[in-house]
């Protein structure tokens, strides 16, 4: 039987429950993770590594106590789960050189430490969340060069762009280099933003460049599982696409069509177009994108479709619109730019959530001779590699970021 466990925030400095999860029946693990986050508040996991695989072995939730309850009845009625009671875990702090930090910051949670094969392991594995005053006063110490600052920033800390955007300037200093490096290496998908900046240490340092192919090569789970990207847009935000011709940048006003602008801020937050290709360019028309060179995610995303929206602004040049299919109520991941004045498209039906506000001349110089001649059901079914292999001169997005 396959066991899952759920460690318990109690109050700060006191001691945690496990409560093992006995798993009935075979259930995908970042569907099972992430279902349970967004209903119940359950925001980590250890391990974090690759959630694109059936359950099997041990894995720890934090939950917060009073949210127990409402993760068992989930556990239970959704995923076949059956929760019984397990004797208390230990509870290690913090070393003692930040021990009378932590205790005058409070902790919004204690800093749980997860029982491997060998015994108990160190504070790099613990897992949890931290107040705004802990995490500023675990900076401090980690700016000092303190390697167990480090260990816990990594294991507990938000993974919010603050977060992240703090341990980045760490690299400037060489000596602390290496341990921020490493720690934003443990953020995994969030720490996206932090490349430009790690790619930068890596240069001083080439020691470093397996991390930053790390960060690259990360993934966030709602790629396999589509009801996690269910966020709301902000009625205006700014999206910056990174591509292999130069940088552009898409202004989105949600007022326009509100849910396309949400499933593209999801898109976008998520890394779906991170190397995604234009596979249809046709000058004077539009250039398209928005099919994940893996086909898993293909496969995911197919079906989760929007209903259509009225045409509010026009497929004007520089304007963005999701495609779809004849039939009603297609939209899925597809984009296009339109390259001129499509009029004729507001007619069918495309409605326009947003436009290229900088760097219109980048879209225009994207490789276009390949015109219609990409197929999307192999590009679908096949991935990037198809494309590599028949159109390897197609441009792509290398990362694209909400900057704004």
């Amino acid at each position: 039987m396959r066991t899952l466990a759920l460690l318990l925030f109690l109050a700060p400095l006191g001691a945690g429950e496990d409560v093992p999860i006995a798993a009935a029946a075979k259930t995908h693990l970042g569907d099972l993770v992430e279902t349970l986050a967004a209903t119940t508040g359950v925001t980590y996991l250890y391990p974090p590594a690759d959630l694109n695989r059936q359950l099997g072995g041990r894995y720890d939730f934090l939950v917060p106590r009073e949210r127990l309850g409402s993760a068992a009845d989930f556990l239970l009625s959704q995923a076949g789960l059956e929760v019984r009671p397990y004797p208390p875990v230990k509870v290690i702090l913090p070393s003692s050189a930040l021990e009378t930090r932590f205790r005058a910051s409070g902790l919004d949670a204690v800093i749980q430490f997860d029982r491997g094969p060998g015994g108990w392991t160190k504070a790099q594995d613990a897992q949890g969340s931290l107040s705004s005053a802990t995490v500023e006063a675990l900076l401090a110490e980690a700016a000092k060069g303190r390697k167990t600052a480090f260990d816990i920033l990594a294991a507990t800390g938000p993974r919010t762009p603050p977060m992240i955007a703090a341990v980045a300037t760490l690299l400037a200093d060489p000596a602390l280099r290496s341990e921020a490096a490493a720690t934003l290496a443990r953020f995994g998908f969030p720490a996206k933003p932090a490349l430009p900046a790690l790619r930068d240490a890596a240069k001083a340092d080439p020691a470093l460049e397996a991390l930053v192919r790390e960060i690259e090569a990360a993934r966030h789970p709602a790629l396999l599982s589509p009801p996690l990207a269910t966020d709301t847009a902000p009625q205006r935000y700014v999206a910056r696409f990174e591509t292999t011709q130069g940088d552009f940048e898409v202004e989105v006003h949600r007022d326009w069509a509100p849910l396309a602008a949400d499933r593209f801020y999801n898109l976008v937050r998520i890394g779906f177009f991170d190397g995604a290709r234009f596979f249809r360019v046709v000058p004077g028309f539009i250039a398209q994108f928005g099919k994940s060179g893996d086909p898993e995610v293909n496969k995911r995303w197919y079906q989760s479709t929007l209903e259509d929206e009225p045409v509010s602004e026009s497929n004007k040049r520089g304007y963005l619109s999701f495609a779809k299919m004849p039939q009603p109520d297609t939209r899925s991941t597809q984009v296009f730019v339109n390259l001129a004045d499509n009029p004729d498209l507001d007619k069918q039906g495309f409605s326009a959530f947003g436009r290229v506000l900088r760097g219109i001349e980048v879209v225009d110089r994207l490789y276009s001779a390949y015109g219609e001649e990409p197929d999307q059901g192999h590009l679908h079914y096949k991935g990037d590699d198809y494309l590599k292999r028949n159109f390897p001169k197609l441009d792509r997005i290398k990362a694209a970021t909400v900057v704004e």
